[in-house]
């Protein structure tokens, strides 16, 4: 299982999340319950864009005892290592983009 580490905040009446490996990547929810099913959707998202932009993408970092974090389901993970495959290659994802769809 491909786990992800997340930083969780309550803040007013919202629950804040974001990503020690993805500083850019936060979202939200009214509680911390649907704040994480929507990190799900919010890695994912970053990963599709990342993937589309070619770019590699940080091996998961192992949570530290006591920190949150996330997994990704199994046709993401595959998803993830088809793609690093193709990249130690040497080969291109861009004939394959359809495949990268997490949809």
């Amino acid at each position: 299982m491909m786990q992800y580490q997340v930083n969780v905040v309550s803040e007013g009446s919202k629950t804040l999340v974001s990503f020690s490996d993805f500083p850019n990547t936060h979202t939200y929810g009214d509680d911390e319950a649907e704040a994480l099913t929507r990190a799900v959707d919010a890695l994912e998202t970053y990963l599709m864009s990342t993937i589309a932009d070619r770019e590699p993408i940080p091996a998961p970092h192992c949570p530290k005892r006591g920190q949150r974090s996330i997994t990704l389901p199994a046709l993401t993970e595959a998803k993830l290592e088809f793609y690093h495959t193709i990249r130690r290659s040497g080969g291109s994802a861009q004939n394959a983009s359809g495949a990268f769809s997490f949809a």
